[in-house]
């Protein structure tokens, strides 16, 4: 009789066992601590992007060489004023500036008794913005140019050729530009002596966009 109680309980308890053993482990899986989700990090907004389209206008002053194929070269100061209009595409920016240069370097005085009275241009211009907030543009245009010369008691008399330039702007406010920039400008068959004019200058400016 006690040996079959002994068995019966015995067996009672391997039964028990794995039914104890699953309950710690489902008691021990609803104890864990939920995770918890991070959260996210703030994204810093982009610099405001720049628009260069509008007009603008503005004077510059540079230093330049005036070359002849009759007589020495000529070096000094330049004087300009320029005035355009922009239109900005996003990766590229189109434009048209004109320039009126009333100073050419050193003496005005050409072969034949004439002078240099000044050259206007009207260049085309394609650039590119460049940095995170796109304040700054390079560029490069290209146009004609009418020089006008006189002097010998005669009339006024003009020529035409060309100009090329480079050149970067960079706006120091939404208003306010400066700039710098290399500008080469070549004219055939000036004055009485068709002499021949190179002008190379250096420039740097302030304009204002509105």
């Amino acid at each position: 009789m006690i040996r079959t109680f002994a068995t019966a309980a015995v067996s009672a308890s391997l039964l028990a066992a794995p039914a104890f053993a699953q309950s710690t482990s489902k008691t021990g899986e609803a104890m864990s601590e939920p995770s918890i989700a991070q959260p996210a990090q703030p994204m810093t907004p982009p610099a405001p992007r720049f628009s260069w389209t509008g007009g603008y206008a503005g004077a510059q002053l540079g230093y330049g060489q005036l070359s002849l194929n009759n007589a020495p070269n000529r070096n000094g100061g330049t004087a300009s004023l320029f005035g355009g209009y922009r239109m900005d595409m996003g990766q590229a920016v189109l434009g048209v500036e004109g320039v009126v240069t009333p100073v050419y370097p050193g003496s005005s005085t050409l072969p034949g008794d004439d002078s240099i009275r000044g050259s206007a241009s009207l260049l085309l211009s394609a650039g590119v913005p460049l940095g995170a907030d796109q304040r700054t543009l390079a560029y490069v245009n290209a146009g004609p140019t009418v020089l006008r010369t006189g002097g010998g008691g005669e009339s006024s008399d003009t020529s035409t050729g060309g100009t090329v330039g480079v050149g970067v702007d960079y706006m120091l406010n939404d208003n306010m530009l400066v700039r710098g920039g290399v500008a080469h400008t070549r004219v055939n068959s000036v004055g009485i002596e068709n002499t021949r004019v190179r002008n190379t200058s250096a420039n740097v400016g302030i304009g204002f966009k509105f």
